[in-house]
């Protein structure tokens, strides 16, 4: 079989394990984050979309760490096949989504998203399978008010810029770029963070290759998926 992998390389990965049982009683498992915690904070989470779940990637929370986790696909492999696009926009398209991202914090700034992926290439191996990735259910919000403005005056918004990719196709080597943008501003007199904690979200979905993906020869076939949060 074709066992196909998406490698996830974050500044920041946060543990959130979930746990299950099996009984004669019905359960209900309700989750909840709670976020921040320190004075001044940046967070970015990734969450594993793929069977509903929720769950947060695996990794650490430690920001001077790169470190890299894995989602196995292979079990919804169905949901991604098709035609490969390659001048249409994501509002065209119709793909699984694989990840989501939530970046949340205290402190005003423009903050740029920037995710790489490359094309699923065989372990061990030099075959490739080609795919295309873009950027869905993007929004950006305070947590305290559900608005785009805190009940201290602080503003958060998107930043659209004429350069912004948020599809793309890899093609052998060469690996498709994602790039969202949020900013987030302070009232005249404001302190150093904001009064409540601004959340920034999006989701990347794929579609692979079908034509590809049947033509490959058997084994496990990896992308490799970089999130880097820049400031300024």
């Amino acid at each position: 079989m074709r066992k196909i992998a998406i490698c996830l390389i974050t500044l920041m990965i946060i543990i959130f394990p979930c746990y299950s049982a099996v009984s004669d009683e019905v359960q209900l498992e309700i989750k909840a984050y709670k976020l921040g915690g320190k004075e001044e904070f940046i967070e970015l989470t990734i969450t594993d979309a793929l069977s509903g779940s929720l769950n947060i990637v695996e990794g650490t929370s430690d920001v001077s760490t790169t470190n890299q986790a894995r989602l196995d696909i292979s079990d919804y492999i169905e949901d991604f096949l098709g035609r490969l696009p390659s001048d249409e926009t994501t509002s065209d398209l119709y793909g699984g989504i694989l990840f989501s991202y939530r970046l949340d914090g205290n402190l005003p700034g423009n903050y740029d998203i920037d995710i790489t992926l490359s094309s699923f290439k065989k372990d061990g191996g030099s075959d490739i399978v080609n795919a295309y990735f873009g950027l869905v259910n993007e929004n950006v919000i305070f947590n305290g008010t559900s608005k785009t403005e805190s009940a201290g005056g602080f503003s958060i918004s998107r930043v659209d810029e004429a350069n912004d990719d948020e599809w793309g196709v890899t093609s052998g080597e060469i690996k498709a770029s994602l790039h969202t943008g949020v900013s987030i501003t302070s009232p005249a007199g404001a302190g150093k963070t904001t009064d409540d904690i601004w959340i920034a979200r999006g989701a990347v979905y794929s579609i692979i290759s079908s034509g590809e993906y049947e033509a490959a020869s058997n084994g496990e076939y990896i992308s490799t998926v970089t999130v880097t949060i820049t400031t300024s």
